[in-house]
């Protein structure tokens, strides 16, 4: 059972990196940390190139690629849990994150509102990047917000409210 969620779980992550890096744009400090450059010089060379062609052209790795993006998702678990990564890499040798989880006493529902709260606070942190960059006005930020508020936790893959809950948004 555990071979195949890990199966499942490296088919998923190859299929995000092969279907493109543009989800490393959601964290331009990390993907500009990884190409050596300022988050500012990777939003200009964006205007030009997409995520994919940058990283190409640097020759960053599938691999590199697939390290950051595993570094974000243990970060996040970690949190979740109120455990350091070190910790967590730790417990993850003989357990499963669900059983971390289940042990924990975190419910779906609390993990379920962890998660949507974590997930306003960075698209929170995004969008007054934006307005400070005057790519955005304060109310086109405050509208977004709005919008997301009233989306009633339906931030999962496809609108579907909690499915993405235990899928690739660690």
């Amino acid at each position: 059972m555990k071979k195949a969620l890990y199966a499942a779980l490296i088919g998923v992550t190859a299929f995000t990196i092969v279907g493109g890096a543009v989800a490393l744009a959601n964290n331009l400090d990390d993907t500009a940390g990884l190409l050596d450059i300022t988050p500012d010089e990777l939003k200009v060379q964006l205007q030009d190139k997409s995520m994919s062609e940058i990283l190409d052209a640097n020759g960053i790795s599938h691999q590199q690629v697939f390290e950051l993006k595993e570094a974000s998702r243990l970060e996040k678990q970690a949190t979740t849990l109120g455990i350091t990564v070190e910790e967590l890499e730790t417990q993850l040798a003989d357990k499963t994150f669900a059983q971390l989880l289940d042990e924990s006493g975190i419910s779906h529902t609390e993990l379920s509102e962890q998660r949507r709260s974590q997930h306003l606070e960075h698209k929170t942190e995004r969008l007054q990047q934006m307005v400070d960059d005057g790519d955005i006005t304060a109310e086109q930020m405050q509208e977004k917000l709005d919008w997301m508020s009233n989306k009633d936790g339906k931030f999962g893959h496809f609108g579907h409210k909690g499915f993405g809950m235990y899928g690739m948004h660690f």
